[in-house]
């Protein structure tokens, strides 16, 4: 009885061994998301994990992950179930950094010359460079009542398995925007994650800056 349970167990962990070698790069990719993801919220967005978890739709892909906090080093890390951890920290004018590549000694020892941030009131500055909404008024050939049924229908939940919570939405037409709407407990100056629009747009003024 001994030997089989013994043998039983020899095979579960082969089993085991394999699925985590199998997986490993998809276990990393995760966690190194989750990390990377948790780092941001809370360092950068000023949200908690438990947060985070409730209000973004990403969550619901992480849900074996665990995230913890450091606030002493500025750091998040991310595993799921012991295995795939990953760690991402947070430097002060230049962000959330995911941990690769470099070990994490030699990527706080980057030194990087950073500009000062221009002593302005961005409420001072009409859109897009400043805050300041010139004109919020809707042009006359736009139906403002069925754009505004519109961004309202944005926030609703219709499906709660399903829960597309959406944080805001801005609509923007020739110009100026038109609409805005938030989520309760955020606002024009909640810092959101943005995936491929951040991406996007730092492409593109990247481009501009070197033209």
């Amino acid at each position: 009885m001994v030997l089989i349970l013994l043998l039983i167990l020899i095979i579960v962990i082969l089993l085991l061994t394999h699925l985590i070698r199998h997986y490993s790069p998809i276990i990393s990719t995760i966690t190194g998301l989750a990390a990377k993801y948790a780092c941001s919220s809370v360092f950068i967005a000023n949200r908690t994990v438990e947060q985070q978890r409730k209000e973004n739709i990403i969550s619901s892909h992480l849900k074996y992950v665990t995230m913890t906090v450091d606030n002493n080093d500025l750091s998040a890390s991310a595993s799921i179930f012991g295995f795939g951890s990953r760690k991402a920290i947070y430097r002060p004018g230049l962000g959330a950094t995911l941990i690769s590549g470099l070990t994490e000694k030699q990527i706080r020892s980057q030194k990087f010359n950073l500009p000062s941030p221009p002593n302005v009131n961005q409420d001072n500055i009409p859109w897009p460079m400043g805050d300041k909404i010139v004109n919020d008024s809707v042009p006359s050939h736009i139906n403002q009542t069925a754009l505004e049924n519109a961004i309202n229908s944005l926030f609703i939940e219709k499906n709660p398995k399903l829960p597309i919570r959406t944080h805001a939405v801005v609509v923007v037409y020739d110009g100026k925007i038109i609409g805005e709407k938030y989520a309760s407990g955020f606002s024009r100056k909640s810092k959101l994650l943005s995936m491929s629009m951040a991406k996007s747009i730092t492409s593109t003024l990247m481009g501009i800056l070197v033209q």
